[in-house]
């Protein structure tokens, strides 16, 4: 069993801006993290404008505002990665809508050859689901609204980031328990594909496809069972009271979702 870490670790909130929303055919502009404590105090700040080696998608820059005139001059992710792999190692990332910074970031170390950091993280987007369900939307720019959190240009990574540190400390205290209940419940292990329990015969393909990075489409019958198909670039398997999920960036809904295997009714890979 992986031990969860205690309340003296130190987190980091991290953000990317991209060109296109998948790791495979798009490329980073942007990173930023905030390194900080539970106590709020920040330790360290970072952010860097990245060139892409690429145009960026006319729909990218409406959202964050970054052109290719503002990233020439800039380096390129290969230059930058370690730096910021190191800043954020051993700390446990917060982001919103984890998986899909995740899901960039380990797969374009992979591409320089820079392995992922081996550490936890935690989702603010599934934290607020759950602990502000009477929420109708879950944005970081509606959460901020709603919660009373400055957020001064939203879009850009380091803007973000502050966001999502002060929403997991607002998260933190309405959930109302101590640290070890709450990251029981909410953190979990960046390392791929643990060894799990309770995963039927059949499901065990879909795990070694996930395990080799591929996008699948799955069709899925959800709580209230009505069946969709979505295409899923899975982040990792987690086990969550005793039941095996698969929690990775559901395209449909463009957001970080865990998935029951046993709902799974079928996958393909793309």
């Amino acid at each position: 069993m992986i031990k969860i870490p205690d309340a003296d670790t130190l987190l980091a909130a991290i953000d990317i801006e991209t060109t296109g929303l998948h790791p495979f055919y798009s490329e980073i502009v942007e990173v930023a993290a905030v390194t900080f404590d539970l106590n709020g105090n920040v330790h360290e700040e970072y952010s860097q404008l990245i060139n892409p080696q690429m145009l960026i998608h006319p729909r990218a820059i409406e959202i964050h505002g970054i052109t290719d005139a503002m990233v020439k001059n800039e380096p390129a992710w290969n230059e930058i990665a370690p730096e910021f792999y190191g800043i954020i190692k051993n700390k446990i990332l917060v982001a919103h809508n984890a998986p899909f910074d995740l899901s960039f970031l380990a797969f374009k170390g992979t591409v320089i050859s820079q392995p992922f950091v081996d550490t936890y993280f935690t989702d603010t987007l599934t934290i607020s689901r759950e602990i502000y369900p009477e929420f109708k939307r879950h944005t970081l720019v509606d959460l901020s609204e709603s919660l009373g959190i400055e957020l001064n240009n939203a879009h850009r990574a380091l803007a973000d980031t502050k966001a999502c540190m002060y929403l997991l400390l607002r998260e933190i205290k309405d959930f109302d328990s101590e640290w070890d209940k709450f990251a029981s419940q909410y953190v979990f292990h960046t390392a791929a594909w643990q060894t799990m329990e309770n995963v039927d015969e059949k499901m065990k393909p879909l795990i070694e496809v996930c395990k080799e990075g591929c996008d699948i489409i799955i069709e899925y019958i959800d709580s209230g069972k009505t069946k969709t198909t979505r295409q899923i670039t899975p982040l990792q398997l987690n086990q969550i009271r005793q039941v095996p999920y698969l929690f990775g960036h559901c395209h449909l809904r463009d957001a970080g979702r865990n998935f029951r295997l046993d709902r799974i009714q079928s996958w393909e890979r793309v």
